[in-house]
């Protein structure tokens, strides 16, 4: 009759052991994920300054959201760096003037 050794027993048990570590590890990580990825869905599309809803725009190929409630303006920099040698950055900004004071009177 062959018994289970005392080492085989605890190698036995550490790998289990190990296992189980591995994934609680997993778990908690996929919980984290899911966590990052409800809070950004409830801020995609918000102003980072008032929380309106941002309306997306494009003004001289270039990709913007724009805030109607506090005129915020919000794009990525390649784009502005577009505009700004293209020098169309001036057209820009008059044209998010027009659009704010557009939607003041409105």
């Amino acid at each position: 009759m062959n018994k289970p050794s005392l080492k085989a027993s605890m190698l036995e048990k550490e790998y289990f052991l190990k296992k189980d570590r591995e994934l609680i590890d997993k778990i908690k990580h996929d919980e984290e994920e899911k966590k990052t990825q409800a809070e950004r869905a409830l801020h995609f599309g918000k102003c980072s300054h008032c929380g309106a809803k941002m309306l997306s725009l494009e003004i001289d190929a270039a990709a913007m959201l724009f805030c109607e409630s506090c005129h915020a303006v919000q794009m990525n920099l390649h784009d502005l760096d577009n505009l700004s040698v293209k020098h169309k950055l001036k057209h820009a900004i008059s044209e998010l003037l027009i659009k704010a004071k557009y939607n003041k009177s409105a």
